[in-house]
């Protein structure tokens, strides 16, 4: 789009430091610097003011696009103007007051503007009122991150900047959080989730959905323990003959109040009489975890949930090993659950619930955790694979609502 990038300045500008390197020093050197990212509250204020201004040739403005930064570094009497794409570093900082009440410089273009917001934000909730180039600076960052999670193209934004959007997103939400996984990892997860949502809401039971969830008799069947399976679905007998139906395990959950609060209710919004349950053996238990080694889940997250498990049944038993494992797959989330007591018996726990009604972060006593590990984040090729499954599904429910139009076939086709 053609904006005339003066009324940009004027309406949304900022003064900042560029930094720039000077091969002839061997060193960076600053410059007086004013700049503008490229929003939708910046664009509707340039177009607003532009209606007063002397008009400009459109061919000497610049090809801009949402998200796009243009600076002016001021070099004594020369002005050196740059269009920096959105997403890349621009070499522009800005000065803040720290928490010790130091001012420092800190970086806000690129992959640092997820850093420079939650530091900006902080100074505010500090006390400090920010400037009015500061506040500039904090506008046009949101601004940016909130094109870019609307829009989330890696091959534009790279997938880094696309991951810090979605984080700050879920920042404005929770607070400060933290993650087992990389920026760009956060995103692909994210992405992902997207599609299935798309997914979901053309086709409810689609597998590649979100809510989409495999029956744990249905996982433990295919995993080869058809045993497992059958006394899922209904009673279970223990050791010495007794009958344990899915209700009675379940209440071995509900008879701990902490374990029912403090654990599941930290992981997942399925109420405990809605859990899908299993009682297997310890063998059986082996045999699950090597066929879904590679859906075993790992991270803070899953580390703190699993200790405070052992803490809370096993705190009164002296050298008592409570031994548990998350695992995820097929849309489901399963929590095994074996101790000495049950291995003398020949029993081990499952507690199951869908993916989807896992909670997105868990409260500890050192912050909020994302729910995230990096054993369940797509790569490339799964998103592309899912968007596939998406198109296909939206040609499909044309189809369905235009009935046998001659027409069809094309408007399918430009839909894709």
């Amino acid at each position: 789009m053609k904006i005339n990038t003066r009324a940009l300045m004027t309406t949304s500008g900022f003064g900042c430091i560029g930094l720039s390197y000077d091969e002839a020093l061997g060193d960076y050197v600053e410059s007086e610097a004013r700049a503008v990212f490229v929003t939708e509250s910046s664009v509707a204020a340039a177009r607003a003011a532009q209606a007063g201004m002397a008009p400009v040739n459109p061919a000497t403005l610049p090809d801009l696009r949402y998200g796009d930064l243009i600076v002016t570094l001021h070099w004594g009497r020369r002005i050196e103007g740059r269009h920096v794409p959105a997403g890349q570093d621009a070499g522009l900082a800005i000065e803040i007051t720290g928490a010790d009440g130091a001012p420092r410089r800190i970086p806000f273009t690129g992959l640092n503007m997820l850093s420079a917001r939650e530091q900006l934000i902080a100074m505010s909730e500090r006390g400090t009122s920010l400037s009015a180039d500061q506040g500039g600076v904090l506008a046009g960052i949101q601004g940016v991150l909130e094109i870019i999670s609307a829009n989330p193209d890696t091959e534009r934004f790279g997938g880094a900047l696309v991951g810090q959007a979605f984080i700050a997103s879920m920042i404005d939400g929770a607070g400060h959080v933290r993650l087992s996984v990389s920026d760009e990892e956060f995103g692909r997860k994210a992405r992902a989730d997207m599609i299935r949502a798309q997914i979901s809401r053309l086709a409810r039971d689609h597998p590649d959905g979100l809510s989409g969830a495999a029956p744990l008799a249905t996982l433990l069947r295919e995993a080869g323990l058809s045993s497992a399976a059958a006394r899922s679905g209904a009673e279970v007998r223990a050791a010495g003959g007794a009958m344990v139906t899915e209700e009675a395990l379940r209440r071995m959950v509900t008879a701990n109040d902490r374990l029912c609060r403090e654990v599941f209710g930290a992981m997942t919004t399925t109420p405990i009489e809605k859990l899908g349950v299993a009682m297997i053996s310890p063998a059986e238990l082996e045999a699950l975890v090597e066929e879904f080694s590679d859906r075993i889940l790992t991270g803070e997250w899953v580390d703190r949930i699993c200790s405070r498990a052992e803490r809370i049944a096993g705190g009164a038993m002296h050298g008592y090993s409570f031994r548990t494992c998350m695992i995820s797959t097929d849309g489901r989330d399963i929590l095994a659950i074996s101790d000495p007591v049950g291995d003398a018996a020949g029993q081990a726990f499952l507690y199951s619930w869908p993916s989807v009604e896992r909670l997105q972060i868990a409260e500890t006593d050192a912050g909020h955790i994302v729910n995230i590990s990096p054993e369940e984040v797509p790569d490339e090729t799964e998103i592309a694979r899912l968007k596939v499954v998406l198109d296909a599904l939206i040609c499909e429910t044309a189809l369905e609502q235009d009935g046998a139009d001659p027409l069809l076939p094309v408007r399918a086709l430009k839909m894709r």
